[in-house]
């Protein structure tokens, strides 16, 4: 029976033993816990203040890319207003020189005009000369029977007196 007390004992003091060693085991395994979750968690807020930086910087280059539309659409608008006043320009430009390029033939015209209606005027001139000629030689061969003949050879017809 002795034995079997020593052997009871030695079985209480190895399972005390074993509490004591899970104990200081448990407790290690609970402070490397915490130890790992205040890491993972410090991790994590790592992690999110990258994200945060991040997405200031893309805020940033959104804000940007931006800018750089709006000068792109001013230098667009500029460039279509300067395109679009020298074609108001050069349309101007032709309209101008072709005016000037036909006011000589405009007055080329005026004076064929001129001309034209001094010749026409000087025609009938001589036409009213024509008639007076014609009405003096008409007198004349009413009077004299050789110049009614000589008429007559010309197909002017004269009635004689």
């Amino acid at each position: 029976m002795k034995n079997n007390i020593f052997y009871l004992i030695i079985f209480v003091l190895l399972i005390n033993i074993n509490n004591l060693y899970s104990e200081n085991i448990n407790q290690e395994l609970n402070e490397r816990l915490i130890k790992l979750e205040v890491k993972v968690e410090e991790g994590f807020k790592a992690v999110d203040q990258r994200f945060d930086s991040m997405q200031i910087q893309l805020n940033d280059l959104k804000k940007h890319f931006d800018e750089q539309k709006e000068y792109m659409l001013w230098g667009f608008g500029i460039l279509l207003t300067w395109f679009l006043s020298g074609i108001a320009i050069l349309i101007g430009f032709v309209l101008w020189d072709r005016r000037t390029f036909l006011k000589p033939v405009a007055d080329e015209i005026k004076d064929i005009q001129k001309q034209q209606n001094i010749f026409y005027s000087d025609v009938q001139e001589v036409k009213k000369e024509q008639i007076r000629i014609k009405e003096t030689i008409i007198s004349f061969a009413k009077k004299d029977k050789n110049m009614y003949d000589s008429i007559q050879s010309f197909g002017i017809n004269v009635q004689p007196v």
